[in-house]
């Protein structure tokens, strides 16, 4: 009697199991659920050089014309924000020069699990030229986040567009040799056509083992000067890796207009 008693109840057992495997209980989501698609931007998407690499999603934007941009979000679950996030990356994404005059946080709420937006977004006409990350990002109601979209936006100033001129005298060549703790001499006058105000001069350099120095660094004096000379001087330090270091004298004008000079320095032991 115990024994059919222990089968009985093993077979309803059995089926209990079973039954309740065959419910369709939905895995919980992830990332891989949610998606970001670009369906339109007001400027065509390019390829472009942005810090030394090539990217092919830049934008080329013009100050005082806003972009707009339509966007779908899709996901398993009901959807709860997206975030658009555009900040300066002048510096190739070390951030230290935060003058710009544009900057944009848009958190926008959401529900469903589809979306259709069209975003409006402003460009100030006396925004930086320059280059600017824009970050796209998605999160559902269970705090699940999409893979994020990314843009380059590389932005000409409408009234100035044209970047000041670096002439020097000293060094006397482009291409130089000194010895460690000796002094490298630059001399010469930076040029622009409409103001050089609150632009500054910088002088970087990278040493034969990759490593990055801030040699200069300094703002423009004068009101809406259109001319800047400058004679500095630079001492290679004792520690300096002997073999091939890059100078980069840069100027910016009043709109972050960006021009350029490369000198070759061989740091003798």
């Amino acid at each position: 009697m115990k024994t059919k008693i222990t089968i009985i109840a093993a077979i309803l057992l059995g089926i209990l199991f079973f039954s309740s495997c065959d419910k369709k209980i939905r895995a919980p989501s992830d990332s891989t659920d949610l998606r970001i698609e670009v369906l339109a931007t007001s400027v065509p998407v390019s390829s472009a050089e942005v810090c030394g690499t090539l990217y092919d999603n830049v934008l080329q934007l013009t100050s005082g014309i806003p972009l707009n941009l339509k966007l779908q979000f899709t996901g398993a679950n009901n959807l709860a924000q997206y975030k658009i996030d555009i900040h300066s990356n002048f510096d190739c994404h070390a951030h230290e020069r935060p003058l710009s005059e544009w900057r944009l946080l848009r958190i926008g709420d959401l529900s469903g699990t589809t979306a259709l937006i069209t975003e409006t977004i402003p460009l100030p006409a006396d925004a930086f030229s320059g280059n600017y990350h824009c970050i796209i990002r998605l999160i559902d109601e269970q705090g699940n986040e999409a893979p994020f979209k990314e843009f380059n936006l590389v932005v000409r100033n409408m009234e100035d567009s044209e970047a000041p001129v670096i002439s020097y005298i000293l060094p006397a060549s482009d291409s130089v040799a000194l010895q460690k703790s000796a002094e490298l001499q630059f001399k010469g006058t930076v040029t622009d056509n409409l103001s050089l105000k609150n632009g500054k001069l910088e002088l970087t350099y990278t040493d034969a083992n990759g490593n990055d120095y801030t040699a200069l660094n300094e703002l423009f004096t004068g009101n809406d000067s259109t001319t800047h000379h400058f004679e500095r001087s630079y001492t290679i330090p004792a520690y300096a890796a002997p073999g091939l270091a890059i100078f980069k004298l840069n100027a910016y004008d009043q709109f972050n207009n960006q021009s350029e000079k490369l000198i070759k320095v061989y740091i003798l032991e």
